[in-house]
């Protein structure tokens, strides 16, 4: 094996130990009292799918991040701006690194506003994920009458 496959082989299962980690992080967020599933296969195969991206921000591995505060409760209202302990909508998610999502300047850490200040509107972020993924979240989400940028808008 050459430095060069060497090297591949090294990056490649670093990649593939991280995807495994941020896949198991999905499946501990799956685990209720009573041994329930709280969320549907529907959701799960969607955060799988959000997952796989990569983050949107890097295109490192990356793992699920619900979408909170910030451009979330000004752009969509009072049905979207969970509290503290409230549950949050499931569609609303967006790949990211660990460190963009549970990091010392994660979005999980510190607030909406600031996070979205460096790295932009997570409104925005979810259109390039609806985009990408070929579908409309909002729609999954039950947002209603919600209007994508020109560019962003998702197929049928």
């Amino acid at each position: 094996m050459s430095h060069v496959d060497r090297f591949r082989w090294l990056i490649e299962g670093s990649f593939r130990e991280a995807r495994k980690a941020a896949r198991s992080r999905v499946d501990e967020e799956l685990q209720v009292k009573n041994g329930k599933k709280s969320v549907s296969k529907a959701i799960r195969k969607h955060w799988d799918r959000v997952a796989n991206l990569g983050c949107i921000i890097t295109g490192q591995p990356a793992e699920v991040a619900h979408c909170h505060g910030g451009s979330i409760s000004v752009v969509l209202g009072a049905k979207f701006r969970p509290g503290m302990a409230q549950k949050q909508n499931h569609w609303l998610v967006i790949p990211l690194n660990p460190q963009l999502h549970r990091g010392q300047f994660g979005l999980d850490s510190c607030s909406a506003d600031d996070w979205e200040a460096a790295y932009g509107q997570q409104v925005h972020l979810l259109e390039e994920v609806s985009y990408r993924l070929g579908y409309d979240v909002f729609k999954k989400a039950g947002v209603e009458n919600y209007v994508y940028r020109a560019f962003h808008t998702p197929a049928a």
